[in-house]
């Protein structure tokens, strides 16, 4: 299954040009994909007019305010045939949210895992189509992180910050081995990882997904990934593989240990930050650098042990060298064994 076959390249000519192949060929060409896949993978989407999700929506009045990619898109909140769902609506360049849109529908469709956010349907009917999701309106990784305080959000105490791991790294094991070609996500931020009523993970948006071509071991499209999570070796060449995902699941391993705030910094901070991390390590000082709720809700022995481990796991995680970094199902397995040790 190659990437986005929908993906409309500078041979249409002008803006207007594209415009037009938009309206005239895209729908049909998207009827056609999720025909074909329907087919294919024996699963089929809901297909929604655009007066439905107008209603269902409210006419688009309670937009999820946690998430913050109005660059791109907007997700709603809404009710369908008494089911909460989540419906994402793309914004402003007309060529560009399509591409995006599409990518979304292409990835997320062939998606079947407990932690990846499901897509129920689209609509057709507008400029750009319009998606709907399972609910998922209970907050960002990054809100319990960030907004921490707020009445709203749990305090996250490390047995469900390692909950929260295991489940993440799941689904990105899921995306490098559950499909016949390595599935590379390359947007794992804190404000992609969405929670559902019952505060299971959700891995959301596909905007930069791509799989990895037959015969190659990397992608190299010009697609930029989110610039403060990316690898060395990324930012040098451009080439993204498995391994740059699993740098970007180490920086969320350093996030949940840490606390966002600390690596809201640069490229050069960051890296004095990684390396006080690793003398904290070497010298058992590494509490300091804890987020202080971690510490609040104390120390036992065995704590310590599983607090060092996810350390040690996050820089190995983190390395320079892309053949140092495990693999995420090795990464999974051994984030599982530390959730089971507690509980």
């Amino acid at each position: 299954m190659g990437a986005c076959c929908l993906k409309i390249s500078k041979q249409y000519g002008e803006k207007g040009e594209r415009k037009e192949f938009l309206k005239r060929d895209g729908v049909s060409q998207l009827k056609e994909l999720i025909a074909s896949s329907t087919r294919k993978h024996n699963r089929s989407i809901q297909i929604f007019s655009a007066k439905e999700l107008k209603t269902a929506t409210n006419n688009y009045s309670y937009p999820l305010s946690f998430i913050r990619n109005d660059r791109y898109y907007k997700l709603y909140k809404g009710y369908l045939k008494d089911q909460s769902i989540s419906v994402m609506k793309f914004t402003k360049n007309v060529l560009e949210a399509y591409q995006q849109c599409c990518n979304n529908i292409v990835y997320a469709f062939h998606m079947n895992h407990m932690n990846v956010i499901k897509l129920i349907g689209c609509c057709l009917q507008t400029r750009i189509p319009i998606l709907v999701f399972e609910a998922v309106g209970y907050g960002t990784l990054a809100d319990r992180i960030h907004y921490r305080h707020q009445p709203v959000f749990d305090r996250l105490l490390w047995t469900k910050r390692l909950n929260i791991a295991v489940e993440i790294a799941n689904a990105m094991s899921y995306l490098h081995d559950g499909f016949p070609r390595p599935v590379i996500s390359r947007s794992i931020t804190l404000s992609n990882i969405l929670f559902d009523e019952q505060g299971l993970v959700k891995l959301f948006d596909f905007t930069l997904a791509a799989f990895i071509p037959e015969d190659e071991t990397y992608v190299n499209d010009g697609v930029r990934a989110t610039m403060r999570y990316i690898a060395p070796e990324y930012a040098m060449t451009d080439d993204f593989n498995e391994k740059c995902d699993v740098y970007n699941f180490g920086v969320i391993l350093l996030q949940l240990l840490i606390g966002q705030e600390k690596m809201e910094s640069s490229d050069y901070e960051r890296i004095i930050l990684r390396e006080g991390l690793e003398k904290c390590l070497g010298n058992n000082k590494f509490i300091e650098i804890l987020d202080p709720i971690i510490v609040e809700d104390g120390l036992c022995l065995t704590k310590k042990k599983q607090l060092k481990d996810f350390i040690a796991l996050a820089l190995k995680c983190t390395s320079e060298s892309p053949e140092d970094r495990p693999t995420m199902n090795d990464v999974a397995e051994q984030i599982r064994k530390m959730y089971q040790s507690c509980i």
